[in-house]
């Protein structure tokens, strides 16, 4: 997650006009939110929310690689 708050799934869905499942959907393709265990409620990234709702591929894609750097520095 960024420097951003983590939203919940009903905020994300606030936000992006769309139900929780769609939200919780979309933390699990696009990978936008985190949660600590499997029955651990969704943690939403405000940013990747925001850029999946608007459909920004080109966008989602850059998030997706900035995440995927951020990891690999950490695990390092």
């Amino acid at each position: 997650m960024d420097k951003l708050k983590p939203l919940t799934l009903q905020q994300a869905a606030g936000l992006a006009g769309v139900s929780p499942d769609t939200v919780a959907r979309w933390c699990k393709r696009y990978g936008i939110g985190k949660q600590l265990h499997n029955k651990a409620p969704w943690r939403v990234d405000p940013a990747g929310v925001a850029i999946v709702a608007a459909g920004d591929a080109e966008a989602l894609e850059a998030y997706r690689s900035n995440r995927a750097r951020a990891s690999a520095t950490k695990s390092s």
